[in-house]
């Protein structure tokens, strides 16, 4: 018991002496965890975003920026997500991957941002201020002194579908997904490595060429915990498949593609190396018909309307129109929804260009003498017209991923009636869940521009979960050149954005006879 006798003379009241009797066990324990929760919110100031797509990563570049801790997971075995299977980005057609790359270099190389690839959420506790993260990072197989030489690579026996390439390309089972992907690692896809690892050592090829030694089949899975004040969901989302894409000849004729596989097809660094070809024949294809809505806006699949589908489809048939193929058309099922900035400018492009808009329902798509039979009803006139083409391209519906639901139940998230994350009318990046924030098409479509700005603002909202940053300045001393510059000059000839309007060996040669150039040449992709 405390003497008391400050309390007593103190004239302002100011001491107060809490007896024991006055307190129990239970209110004791309860107050100790609430200073420790105190001093876990002051110290937390970390977010954990799910998904690298470009709403992830634009999300962890901004709290990075401001001086916050991030860790970014991501299932697959690298970060930028859709984005980057892109051939441009409408309404202005620029490079995708000219836009992205450097973002997805700055977030691998931040400081501020840790990256989990080959990562998923096992659990996640606490309460908006405190939580603790439980993630399952598998094995890559191969360690980060990778120098990406690309000799194992050829010397793999085993070859799959490349998912970077939607399927129309193929892979090696090590593999790095593309040029550019952020980690600049090779991984090794277990279920198809003739090893097996880690049980069975039967092939070793590409441990055999390996000169740094980086791959190790005994790598093993690890949990990792963190952490964070505040979640960012961000995983983007799946287009549809399966019988819906098949009622119109998906998977029964190689020349009925999918608008992603298109993009891939259409591609500098694609698998026919931006070549628009036939797959059945590799011959160039004339007449090539462009259908929109597979999936979407009809009860029998997706009621809903998959909000880009109608502008990439105007810029693919500008594609397609760049790349020399003379009838292009698309067909559009219902009206044209042209609806964000610069994008009805795009659809009076294309017109002009000389694609041709069609309205209608195709109810026959058929194989005719080689060629793809469309039997469609005109939905203005009511007519029922028919055409062959050499090509038929489909626009499929966006959808949630199957994975979206597993993690709304590891998260407590609600999902609509779509299966999308449910978010506040009033706030579109605000979940069900206070300090657990959503960020792209994870809650419905979404174009690149809107993921983006919902990336940025779920970041600005989920600081206020956090503790304040600490920004690190760099301090710059200056350097007196001793020795001549020695400069490299490389002109990208990617696609039609340079190498359609420069010409690009001339700059080349140009750049050599420069003062200080010692090197100079074109490459497919700067990045």
């Amino acid at each position: 018991m405390a003497c008391g006798i400050c309390e007593k003379v103190c004239p302002t009241n100011a001491i107060y002496v809490e007896r024991e009797e006055e307190i129990t066990v239970k209110d004791y324990l309860t107050k100790i965890d609430g200073i420790r929760a105190a001093q876990d919110n002051a110290n937390n100031n970390r977010v954990l975003v799910i998904g690298g797509g470009i709403a992830g990563i634009e999300a962890a570049l901004a709290l990075a920026n401001m001086g916050y801790k991030v860790t970014i997971i991501e299932k697959s075995a690298t970060i930028g997500g859709k984005m980057a299977m892109l051939d441009k980005t409408f309404p202005t057609l620029d490079c995708s991957i000219c836009i992205e790359g450097p973002l997805m270099s700055d977030t691998s190389n931040n400081k501020n941002i840790e990256v989990l690839t080959m990562a998923e959420l096992l659990e996640l506790r606490g309460e908006p201020g405190r939580y603790r993260a439980r993630i399952l990072v598998k094995p890559r197989y191969v360690t980060n002194e990778c120098t990406k030489c690309g000799l194992c690579e050829n010397v793999c026996p085993v070859i799959t579908p490349s998912e970077y390439n939607a399927g129309i390309g193929l892979r090696k089972a090590i593999y790095l997904p593309f040029p550019q992907a952020e980690p600049g690692i090779y991984a090794i896809d277990p279920d198809l490595c003739l090893n097996k690892p880690p049980e069975n050592i039967v092939c070793n090829r590409c441990v055999s060429v390996c000169e740094p030694r980086t791959i190790l089949f005994t790598m093993m899975p690890r949990i990792v915990e963190r952490e964070v004040a505040a979640v960012i969901v961000a995983t983007g989302y799946e287009i549809e498949n399966g019988d819906v894409l098949g009622k119109y000849g998906y998977g029964k004729h190689p020349d009925v593609l999918t608008a992603m596989e298109f993009e891939r097809l259409v591609n500098a660094t694609g698998p026919s190396l931006g070549e628009v070809v036939r797959l059945s024949n590799h011959n160039h294809p004339r007449k090539v018909l462009f259908i929109s809505c597979i999936g979407s806006r009809t009860n029998k699949a997706n009621p809903y309307c998959s909000k880009v589908c109608c502008e990439y489809l105007l810029k693919q048939a500008i594609y397609a129109k760049n790349h020399g193929i003379e009838d292009v058309t698309i067909l559009y099922m219902n009206d044209v929804r042209t609806y964000g900035k610069g994008f009805e400018n795009l659809y009076q492009r294309a017109v002009e260009r000389g694609v041709r808009i069609s309205h209608g329902r195709p109810i026959v798509i058929s194989l005719v003498n080689g060629s793809i039979r469309v039997k469609y009803e005109d939905t203005r006139s009511r007519e029922v017209r028919a055409e062959d083409y050499d090509m038929v391209v489909l626009a499929p519906a966006m959808k949630p991923p199957r994975e979206l639901q597993k993690l709304a139940n590891t998260l407590g998230l609600e999902l609509d009636r779509y299966g999308f994350i449910k978010v506040n009318p009033a706030n579109p990046v605000e979940t069900n869940i206070p300090g657990i924030f959503v960020a792209g098409s994870a809650s419905g479509p979404m174009d690149i521009t809107e993921s983006v700005l919902m990336g940025l603002a779920a970041a600005a909202q989920a600081v206020g979960f956090m503790r304040k940053s600490i920004i690190e300045t760099e301090e710059f001393s200056e350097t007196i050149e001793t020795e001549k510059p020695r400069i490299g000059v490389f002109v990208c000839h990617c696609g039609t954005n340079i190498a359609g309007v420069a010409d690009v060996p001339a700059l080349v040669e140009a750049a050599r006879q420069m003062p200080g150039v010692v090197h100079a040449e074109d490459v497919l992709r700067l990045l």
